[in-house]
């Protein structure tokens, strides 16, 4: 697939392609500290009727590649609102591509609903079967969180076929990965590890020797990271260990403090199931989650915080820390894992001990 980022757009003033090639190049931290120079000395040019549209796009992308979600959110939101009446349409188009990206901050924040009005327009057969496989895979993230993995299963099939259409590996790789998630969430543990060990073998064929290099090993380490989660809830250590492991080693990308901090949640679940001091492990990253806006994964370390607490004899504390996950949860409407989390509390019972 040729991206839209790279279309021939010759009339554009020398700092919008400039801009551009630093972002083609994977330069993110340049375009985060040079864009509101760009735009500076772009002047009128970087109108939202011209060039800003797309200026803010490339610097949503890269806050999003870098996972600060919220500012991510902001810029990428502001370029899909003023990019088709723009001069930068003609380069993309519509912004598929942006509006994509924005669906996939949303969906880490949380923001179920506003990921949902900006995926759904985009399974339209107008756009890019891409995109379309995108949104697909956006829609069964968005069922699997509301507790109905038959309906993510089925979403699925849609980016399956969607995936076929394109040629190539990476996205039928990317979609088996989304299935073994899907799978490992709904309890199908041993199922799940075996998809696991599959997906990751399927991402490094599919992303060997690639453009696409990058994008499928950071794949493979989120997909081993939720998967070995799963397998620390139950009590597998062998499994969690063994993916954890697997997770670290593909994860090529730096200046990922989501993704390092929910490895970091799993590492902290193996050690306390091996009887070993966490060390803050679950804390610091719930503080990290919560900095860069990623709350789903922010409840998940304050519920991993919960079970230290208590395997450590702080039984008060353990049980205000549970039930704030499960408020956490219950807000951002993540049935299957307020379930768990709800039935972590009935274990505790009442905070009725001293922390001492």
């Amino acid at each position: 697939m040729t991206s839209r980022w790279s279309a021939s757009t010759t009339f554009a003033p020398a700092p919008y392609r400039r801009h551009r090639r630093h972002y083609e190049r994977g330069d993110h931290d340049w375009v985060v500290l040079n864009t509101a120079a760009t735009l500076a000395e772009l002047g009128d040019d970087a109108a939202p009727d011209r060039f800003g549209p797309a200026v803010l796009g490339r610097l949503g992308a890269a806050l999003a590649r870098r996972q600060q979600f919220g500012a991510a959110r902001l810029e990428l939101s502001r370029s899909c609102a003023a990019l088709a009446t723009s001069v930068s349409a003609r380069e993309l188009g519509d912004g598929e591509f942006i509006r994509l990206q924005l669906v996939e901050v949303l969906l880490a924040m949380g923001r179920f609903g506003e990921a949902r009005q900006m995926a759904e327009p985009m399974l339209s057969a107008r756009h890019h079967a891409a995109s379309r496989m995108g949104a697909a895979r956006a829609l069964a993230a968005l069922h699997l969180a509301g507790g109905d993995p038959t309906g993510a299963h089925a979403w699925l099939d849609e980016a399956a076929a969607r995936a076929a259409g394109l040629g190539g590996d990476l996205g039928l790789a990317l979609v088996h990965a989304d299935r073994a998630v899907v799978v490992a969430g709904s309890g199908r543990l041993h199922e799940a590890v075996t998809m696991g060990a599959e997906v990751l073998t399927r991402l490094d064929r599919a992303g060997s020797g690639t453009r696409s290099t990058s994008m499928a090993l950071t794949q493979a380490s989120v997909t081993a990271t939720a998967v070995a989660l799963a397998a620390a809830h139950a009590g597998d250590i062998g499994a969690a260990s063994v993916l954890l492991a697997e997770a670290d080693r593909r994860a090529v990308l730096g200046h990922r403090p989501a993704d390092e901090a929910s490895r970091d949640v799993v590492r902290s679940a193996v050690l306390r199931l091996a009887s070993q001091p966490p060390g803050g492990l679950a804390e610091r990253a719930g503080r990290v989650l919560g900095a860069v806006g990623a709350q789903p994964a922010q409840a998940t370390a304050v519920r991993e915080q919960a079970m230290i607490a208590e395997a450590s004899g702080r039984h008060a504390s353990a049980v205000v820390l549970a039930r704030h996950a499960t408020t956490m949860f219950a807000r951002l409407g993540m049935v299957t894992e307020r379930r768990r989390t709800d039935a972590l509390v009935a274990e505790l019972g009442p905070a009725d001990e001293d922390d001492g």
